[in-house]
């Protein structure tokens, strides 16, 4: 199935797995994120009780952001204030109004300190293999090289 331009197959019930990379990087904040095959998510992590205002996890213009956002925690390679901020900037260039995206914003920093703490080595070392991160100069910081 393909969802805001991520092509994605259901592994289980609220996983997800990219089957195939985005048509295009993700740049925000002076780094280009490659999204890799392979990668799992959860969606934008929208708490039921608040999808009527949000929407569902897998639909729409937050879940590119929402994706890269759990690869970056996952990762571990940015302080989480930082992987938030990059959540958001991705947001707004994907069209989520200021207002929406703001509040997402303060939805993660509120809510996303469980989910930072409880990454595993081995989700770290699975996201560092399909997320690809390279800075303004060209230098990878993570990821396979091509």
């Amino acid at each position: 199935m393909i969802v805001n331009h991520l092509n994605i197959t259901n592994v289980s019930a609220k996983r997800y797995r990219l089957v195939a990379p985005p048509p295009a990087p993700i740049l925000a904040c002076g780094y280009k994120f490659e999204l890799l095959p392979g990668s799992e998510s959860d969606g934008s992590s929208i708490p039921w009780i608040v999808q009527w205002r949000y929407g569902h996890p897998f639909q729409g213009d937050t879940l590119a952001g929402g994706w890269l956002h759990d690869q970056i925690y996952a990762a571990k390679l940015f302080p989480r204030e930082v992987c938030d901020r990059i959540a958001e900037v991705v947001w707004l260039q994907d069209g989520v109004s200021k207002a929406k995206a703001e509040e997402m914003h303060r939805g993660v920093r509120l809510g996303g300190w469980w989910r930072w703490w409880r990454v595993t080595p081995e989700e770290t070392a699975a996201a560092r293999q399909t997320l690809r991160v390279t800075s303004h100069d060209g230098t990878v910081i993570c990821g396979p090289t091509r």
